[in-house]
């Protein structure tokens, strides 16, 4: 009686173990679940439904430039974000300035900014929050 008593506990004690571990693995893709259930609609996407053009262009023009930090950060391809955002920006008539037109530009301004400390102090905020 006892050898059975002990088979099972081992048996309820290794499937605990497992299902921990199924638990642990699926708390780490909540995000992922989340923007299936109900997709990501930026502020922008609200402001241009709104009917609020100018908004909608500021907004957009701010979407962009985390999109041109994240690349440059990433190592990714900023002429990608150029040419994506290139059409809607143009779209919403808003001025960019020259540093935000190029590739070339915007990494010359960007590590100007990033040597005279204007990055560091951004990025101590955005962790903060």
């Amino acid at each position: 009686m006892e050898i059975l008593f002990a088979v099972i506990s081992l048996a309820s004690s290794v499937l605990a173990i497992i299902l921990f571990f199924k638990v642990w693995a699926m708390c780490n893709h909540v995000q992922q679940i989340n923007e299936k259930i109900s997709p990501a609609v930026s502020n922008a996407a609200l402001l241009m439904l709104a009917g609020d053009k100018e908004k909608a262009g500021d907004a957009v023009k701010i979407e962009y430039v985390k999109k041109l930090r994240m690349a440059y950060l990433t190592d990714s391809s900023i002429q990608a974000v150029i040419d994506k955002y290139s059409p809607i920006l143009a779209e919403l008539e808003v001025e960019l300035p020259e540093h935000l037109k190029s590739e070339s530009a915007f990494n010359k301004y960007y590590g100007k900014c990033r040597s005279l400390g204007i990055e560091s102090m951004h990025i101590s905020r955005i962790w903060k929050n």
